[in-house]
This record gives structure tokens, C-alpha cells and sequence, in this order.
């Protein structure tokens, strides 16, 4: 079931209503106090046409003023196999434009960029320390910031090595990695098969409704993933009753479809209603979606 802490919260401020977390855990409140950092991704995936050149990252910003400096690290996973960690960027400026490059990554990890794959992903981890000498990493960080997407946090990030999309290749049965607390029955897998169009596919009823809702997904020739408003799930069976089905879109968060090793990353808005009306005016906030092919 999805867990309540989660508020559903009506969306005209002349209401006037406010969280029930306690202020030291308000994702709008810790950067004001803390030597925390956050990003803007512009630039999600490296592209394998062109390793040497295309970039994972977007501008660093410290709202507090209070961070010395920002480390990040980076590990390579391909085939399965991770590597160590090494640094592959710090800065004492800020807001600053973070870009690391393939041949950045192959550098720290003392390996040839020519051994960069497809499909291969990236994990980054980051660590700030503040004018205090505090540290931060992503521990520190309040749940709200660590589990939703939209809160833009820059201390645990992942890229891929994007590949040409194959609708054929993306077909099949996926595990889940995370459902946001989504799935009605707690069923863990899915299958996708192939849309209307050759850069379309469906996930039918990944959460395993009894509405039996399918989510209709369009993807770029690089995995890109986009997706319009539809029902996911009813309500009733994630929370309460007398509600609309909860629908989802595609969020300001970039969403991915990686036909090489068969994975899906799918990162989305939530909006519902009271039972008959428009399906918009209540959220569970921005969520996430993520699978990989059996």
C-alpha cells in the first residue's frame, strides 16, 4: 500500500495548507540551513555516436551560499560488473556548469575510452562541505529529497551510455527496481510490448490495477522517454477511497527506455481528484518507475 506520509495535498495555495513534517526535515527548509547543493540536469546520458564529445550533467547551485566545496565520484557498471570509484569532478564555484565527459569518466577510472560500451552506466556519488567544515552526502539528505526526482538532489545520480532505440529488443518481461510504492498487488513484474508505432511501446498494467490501465510511452531514437496524462491505478488500492483513478505523466525529470539492456527508468507526475471530477487537484508528488528485462 502506499505509504500516507506521502500527503495528498490540494493544489490552490488560497487554502493555505502545510506540510506536517517537522521543519528540520522540509526539503524547503534544509538548504536554507545546511551545506547542501542541488542540480539542474540538462544533459542525462552520454551518446555512444559521439563518447568523446557529449556530457552527463547540468548547473550545480548552493542556495545557502554556505558550501566550501563539492566533490563527485564515479563508478562504471557494464556486463554487471562495477568498478571502483574515483573523482571525476570538484569545484569551489558556484553556481557552476558540471559536465563530465566519457573520456572524463575513462580517465579518473584509468581505462580507454574506446572500452565505454552502450548501455553502460554510470553511477555518481556526491559530497559537499560546507564553509562550517560540515559535511554532507546523500544520507544526510531528509527522504522527501533522497526519493523524489523533483527535488533535484546532486549527492546519488545515474547516467547510461544511451543507445539507438530498438522497439523489438525492448519487448518482454520486466522485474521491478522500484515502484514508488505503486503496485496494487505488490506484483513485481511487467510486460512491454510494442506500440502503435515503431518508437512507441506499452507497459501493460505495470502496477498491476484492477482498473487494468496500460501506460502508453513514446521514445526518442536515443531512449529518451516521454509519456502523456493517463490512469495508472486506482486509488483506492495504494491509499483511500473516494477518489478518481491517479494518473500519470511524464515529469520535468528525464525518463528513459534503453533498449540495449533492456531497461526503463520512468520518472512522473501524479495528480487525482475526488471520486467524479477531473482527475487533477490532488498529488502524490513526483514518483518513479524503474525495471529491468528478465
Amino acid at each position: 500500500m502506499k505509504n500516507i506520509y506521502i500527503l495528498i495535498a490540494f493544489g490552490f495555495l488560497a487554502l493555505g495548507l502545510s506540510s506536517c513534517e517537522e521543519e528540520t526535515k522540509n526539503p524547503l527548509y534544509e538548504p536554507e540551513v545546511a551545506a547542501y547543493v542541488f542540480i539542474d540536469i540538462e544533459s542525462p546520458v552520454l551518446d555512444v555516436t559521439d563518447i568523446a564529445n557529449s556530457t552527463f550533467g547540468g548547473v550545480v547551485t548552493a542556495p545557502a551560499n554556505n558550501v566550501e566545496s563539492f566533490t563527485v565520484k564515479a563508478r562504471r557498471v557494464s556486463n554487471g560488473i562495477a568498478s571502483n570509484y574515483a573523482t571525476v569532478f570538484t569545484t569551489s564555484t558556484f553556481p557552476v556548469d558540471m559536465r563530465i565527459s566519457g573520456p572524463d569518466i575513462a580517465d579518473a577510472l584509468g581505462i580507454d575510452t574506446a572500452e565505454l560500451a552502450a548501455g553502460d552506466r554510470f553511477d555518481f556519488v556526491g559530497t559537499s562541505v560546507g564553509t562550517d567544515g560540515s559535511i554532507v552526502t546523500f544520507n544526510s539528505l531528509a527522504p522527501d529529497i533522497q526519493a523524489e526526482p523533483g527535488q533535484k538532489q546532486a549527492y546519488a545520480l545515474t547516467a547510461f551510455i544511451a543507445c539507438p532505440f530498438n522497439q523489438a529488443d525492448m519487448i518482454g518481461t520486466y522485474t521491478f527496481i522500484e515502484d514508488s510504492g505503486f503496485s496494487a498487488t505488490g506484483k513485481t513484474t511487467f510486460d512491454i510490448i510494442a506500440g502503435d508505432t515503431p518508437n512507441e511501446i506499452v507497459l501493460v498494467n505495470p502496477f498491476d490495477s484492477a482498473g487494468n490501465y496500460n501506460i502508453t510511452v513514446n521514445v526518442n531514437d536515443f531512449g529518451i522517454a516521454t509519456f502523456e496524462r493517463q490512469d495508472a491505478v486506482l486509488t483506492s488500492e495504494i491509499c483511500c477511497a473516494g477518489y478518481s483513478p491517479t494518473n500519470i505523466r511524464s515529469s520535468s525529470a528525464v525518463s528513459l527506455a534503453l533498449s540495449c539492456i533492456g531497461y526503463i527508468e520512468l520518472k512522473y507526475s501524479t495528480a487525482l481528484s475526488l471520486a467524479g471530477g477531473t482527475g487533477t487537484g490532488f498529488t502524490f508528488g513526483d514518483q518513479v518507475l524503474i525495471a529491468q528485462k528478465n
